[in-house]
């Protein structure tokens, strides 16, 4: 007996539909691994993932040896269509193979299939159909990811307080305390000086940004016409020069001036209906600084055109039915920033599924994590060989980070209140890798110990600012320091490998690890938290834009303590034991700390007696090889010098800054 493919393939559809008619009507629902009758165990070992959510499609992702007909052979009965998730782009060919991405595709229901009663089981018995399918490796439910906002936004009203110290114009700049915390009451009645980024000293001396280096924003839409973003956000020259309605570029987006909405697949960006979470994070990374309105951005340049570039990759949706966030669409989202552009990828979102290790969440994210790889495997300058992901690790009071930001390699962020401990709502723990600002409400009504940044007018009654509190304000901040790093690496000429730069990154930070004692009774939420439990689980330390700058310098820095004089041994930096060392002086290159008297060198060590919090740059010259330099009739040793920098905080820890 013989037949041809196109009978094979109508014997195979009437297989299939008498497979759908028997698992519909005798299976349970698929509600995870292990859960199926024993006839289906086979089948269900592809799944990934389990049925939570509503969903108009399936993600599947075919097998390495797949090809046109393997797509072909998807269109089964129950199937309405399907879609591959990623564009190709030229001359990544080889990288989207080697991710898997070029194997990805979302599956669409029938709408007569999806309407069931729970959530997802419409799309069970199509699934374990598909599942017979050898081409078939991997069937992915959709999972839901949240935005990591805490609260609402809360519209700026407040008149700025006067400062002690100004570096740009922005009139809303002393109220950020965030980068400059001088412990006014006006801010918080707790508020603790220095408890902050200490950033201000290095927009002064070193670097405030560079448009060569983009920011990708995967949240809701940025505001891209707001007056305190615009002139830094990111653009699309051919899309921006080109025909609207016409994807001129042929990326696959039609319209993306200022980045995409994975949603919708296009350039459409919008923010009206959501929280004005993507605008207020962006402006916290890059908004433009130094303009005479508004706030400043961390990387938001001088005012002259030369801040960093803040791409809007939009994950979240409220005009779309079910409001985004599933993960083809984040994926989608850092496949685009990857193949624009972007060196960081700032994403203050997570998944409130609790997954117990990588592996767990590797499993079930799927698609997501191969995009992350690609993300952080695609090269966009030429100080990092790679790019670099920020995550908030979560706002749900919990001993771990969520995931993906809880992923060994990927950097998740707690946050910390202007007192400078631990706000009530962050998560701690493992997967947790360092602390920034984050903001806390003082009363319900009181939001000044939050952080103040842009936002859509829908959401600031007009005013295109306002408050908001979260590890979702955290995670800009690390990633605007980072921004910084790059911009300044470049300036001097430096490179590093990823995993250098993070590294520079994690260990450029302040202790505040012995101020965890006792409890912390916060107002807004009526919650006493045990400080004794963040121990040790707030990451390496807060972080530290100047001591960042210093790594990357090379330039060893030191960290004294306000209010005395101390002795600093700096052995370590002459090579031998400091007290067998002649010393000649010191020299105060530059300072904003303050300093009760001249630093001097005594018994091999640095005295030095700060009085604010600031940083220094200082030269300490000594002879290597005797008391006195050599040459001509003297025999002597050599003129040596060392430049070092030394931070000035009210706590300081005996190791300097690690936990």
């Amino acid at each position: 007996m013989s037949c041809n493919h196109n009978d094979m393939r109508i014997f195979r559809i009437i297989f299939i539909l008498v497979a759908v008619f028997v698992i519909a009507s005798c299976s349970k629902d698929y509600t995870g691994r292990g859960t199926l009758d024993s006839d289906y165990t086979a089948l269900s070992s592809k799944f990934i993932n389990n049925p939570t959510i509503d969903s108009p499609f399936i993600l599947i992702k075919l097998g390495e040896n797949a090809d046109a007909q393997s797509v072909e052979n998807l269109l089964i009965a129950g199937v309405d269509s399907v879609v591959k998730v990623f564009n190709s782009v030229p001359g990544k060919e080889a990288l989207e193979k080697e991710c898997g991405l070029d194997r990805w595709f979302e599956v669409y229901v029938n709408p007569d299939l999806k309407e069931t009663k729970s959530a997802g089981s419409g799309l069970n018995s199509l699934a374990l159909a598909l599942s017979e399918l050898k081409e078939v490796a991997i069937i992915q439910f959709p999972t839901k990811a949240e935005s990591g906002v805490k609260g609402e936004a809360i519209p700026y009203n407040q008149a700025a307080p006067s400062a002690t110290q100004r570096v740009f114009n922005d009139p809303m700049l002393p109220l950020q305390w965030s980068y400059l915390n001088t412990g006014s009451s006006t801010i918080d009645p707790k508020a603790k000086a220095g408890a902050d980024i200490n950033v201000t000293d290095v927009w002064a001396e070193l670097t405030t940004g560079d448009p060569q280096f983009v920011i990708a924003v995967l949240d809701e839409g940025v505001m891209y016409s707001h007056p305190d973003l615009a002139a830094n956000m990111w653009t699309n020259t051919a899309e921006l020069n080109g025909l609207p309605g016409v994807d001129d570029d042929g990326n696959g987006y039609v319209d993306d001036i200022y980045g995409c909405n994975a949603v919708t697949k296009d350039g459409n960006i919008t923010w009206d209906k959501d929280k004005g979470h993507g605008t207020h994070c962006a402006g916290v990374i890059a908004g433009v600084s130094n303009n005479g309105i508004g706030i400043s951005g961390i990387a938001g340049g001088s005012g002259s055109g030369d801040g960093c570039r803040i791409m809007s990759c939009q994950i979240f949706d409220s005009h779309q039915e079910g409001g985004g966030g599933l993960p083809s669409q984040t994926a989608r989202a850092f496949k685009y920033a990857a193949d624009n552009g972007a060196s960081i990828a700032s994403c203050s979102w997570g998944v409130k599924a609790q997954y117990n290790t990588d592996n767990a969440y590797i499993e079930a994210a799927g698609v997501e994590y191969d995009a992350i790889r690609y993300f952080e495997r695609t090269v966009n300058n030429s100080t990092v060989n790679g790019g670099l992901v920020i995550f908030a690790s979560g706002n749900y009071a919990l001993s771990f980070s969520s995931y993906p930001g809880a992923l060994h390699d990927i950097i998740s962020v707690t946050a910390i209140g202007p007192d400078g401990l631990p706000t009530y709502y962050t998560n701690y723990g493992p997967g947790c890798n360092i602390a920034a600002p984050g903001g806390e409400f003082i009363t319900t009504e009181d939001s000044t110990g939050c952080i103040l940044s842009t936002l859509p007018p829908e959401f600031s009654k007009g005013t295109l600012y306002g408050y908001m509190q979260g590890t979702s304000m955290a995670c800009p901040h690390v990633s605007g320091i980072a921004a910084l790093g790059l911009s300044y690496a470049k300036k001097l000429g430096n490179t590093y490998t990823l995993n250098e730069f993070k590294d520079m990154i994690l260990t450029s930070v302040t202790n505040f690890d012995n101020l965890l004692e006792g409890n912390k009774v916060t107002k807004a939420s009526t919650r006493i938290i045990n400080l004794n439990y963040y121990k040790k689980r707030m990451g390496t330390g807060l972080t530290d834009t100047w001591q960042f700058m210093m790594k990357i310098e090379g330039t060893p820095s030191l960290v004294a303590k306000i209010g005395s004089r101390q002795a600093v041994d700096v052995s370590s930096y002459f090579g031998v034991d400091s007290e067998n060392i002649t010393f000649t002086s010191v020299q105060v290159n530059n300072s904003s700390m303050k300093l009760a008297e001249a630093p001097f060198m005594e018994n091999g060590k640095l005295y030095i007696y700060p009085t604010v919090s600031g940083s220094a740059k200082l030269t300490i010259r000594a002879i290597a090889g005797g008391d006195k330099v050599g040459g001509g009739d003297v025999k002597g040793g050599k003129a040596i010098e060392q430049v070092v920098s030394v931070v000035s905080k009210h706590n300081v820890s005996t190791n300097g800054g690690w936990l």
